[in-house]
Order: C-alpha cells, then structure tokens, then sequence
C-alpha cells in the first residue's frame, strides 16, 4: 500500500511544479519506499478571504508540521503562530529563512521521514 504525501504550496504565486523547494522535495520523497507526492497549484493570491474551517483542516491531516521564520516578508510570525496555535500543529521556528525561497528544503524530508517510520 502506498502512503500518500501531498505537499500543498501556501502562496498561489506561480506553477508549484517550477516553483522554488517544491519540485526538489518531491522527488526526494519519492525516492523513498511507499511514498508518492502529489504538487498541487493553490488559488490565486487573495484567496485566504473567508474564515479558516480549523476543524476541518485538522481532520483532514495525519499531521501538521509549519515551517516558519520570524524575518519572512510576506507572512508576519504572529499570524503563523496563530495557524500554529488553532491547528496544534508544530511549528518549526527559524530567524532566518524568509519566506523559504530556497531550491531545496532538507528539513521537510527529515520531518516527514520522522513522522512515517
């Protein structure tokens, strides 16, 4: 049986498929036994307009991991944290990453490794 992991991008800024860490996280995950990524595009940018449904996100995920730095521009840390506390999910707290617009993302594939063994 093959574990499903679905990276969703948050930004809705572009084709997830070319776009920064996303591609590269995906083909690391697939390399790994019984898992198999699906990238999905999110809606346009603004699209985060009506209430969040926390209870229904909750349960629609074995797990929830954020990954957030206190110095990215486009996401203020209060408002993760705020994700963070309505979800429990854990956040991952960095001082220096922005808004992770790097081509890989290590961290990702270890937490993920983590939460399927």
């Amino acid at each position: 049986m093959t574990t499903k992991v679905a990276i969703i991008p948050g930004n809705g800024g572009g084709d997830v498929e070319d776009c920064n860490w996303y591609p590269w996280v995906r083909d690391q995950l697939d390399g790994l036994p019984g898992v198999k990524t699906q990238l999905q595009n999110m809606p346009i940018l603004g699209y985060f307009d009506r209430p969040w449904e926390w209870k229904k996100i909750k349960e629609n995920a074995g797990f929830i991991v954020q990954f957030g730095s206190t110095d990215d521009h486009a996401v203020p840390f209060k408002e993760q944290q705020e994700v963070a506390s309505q979800l429990g999910s854990e956040l991952k707290k960095y001082s220096d990453r922005g808004h992770f617009l790097q081509f890989e993302f290590p961290e990702v594939i270890e937490v993920i490794r983590e939460k399927l063994s």
